[in-house]
């Protein structure tokens, strides 16, 4: 049986109501719609959440070095205040 037979069945059928399933069909396509939308807008969400979660981790990275690198500044600050103080003694 071919599609275009089915569809002749269907019509031609007496229980057959066309704008019933107009009204079927347009439900149908208005819900595929919406959850189409509905996960286009989650997928969008996501992908911010994740761009957030991703500066975030680089700004602490970033504050993570700076410390280090101001540990060092100092670190190497004390040295040469130790230095210069053995030397005067």
């Amino acid at each position: 049986m071919t599609l275009l037979d089915l569809k002749n069945i269907i019509i031609g059928s007496k229980d057959y109501e066309e704008e019933f399933v107009k009204a079927y069909l347009y439900i149908i396509s208005e819900e595929r719609i919406k959850k189409f939308e509905e996960e286009r807008v989650t997928r969008h969400y996501e992908f911010e959440q994740q761009q957030i979660a991703r500066q975030h981790a680089i700004e602490q990275q970033r504050e993570q070095r700076e410390f280090e690198l101001e540990q060092l500044r100092l670190e190497s600050e004390l040295d040469k205040l130790r230095l210069e103080t053995g030397s005067i003694r």
